[in-house]
């Protein structure tokens, strides 16, 4: 099967989000990818 057209797709080491992104959900899929995640936990 030929490879797509463009750039190879890259993975970033860490994800830097606001708050409003600090869900389990969100987490667990970046970790589950390996990516280290960098979301400061909501104060509520």
């Amino acid at each position: 099967m030929p490879r797509p057209v463009g750039r190879p797709r890259i993975t970033p080491d860490a994800v830097l989000a606001d708050k409003a992104y600090s869900s389990r959900a969100i987490r667990r899929h970046l970790r589950r990818r390996g990516i280290r995640v960098v979301i400061p936990q909501p104060a509520d």
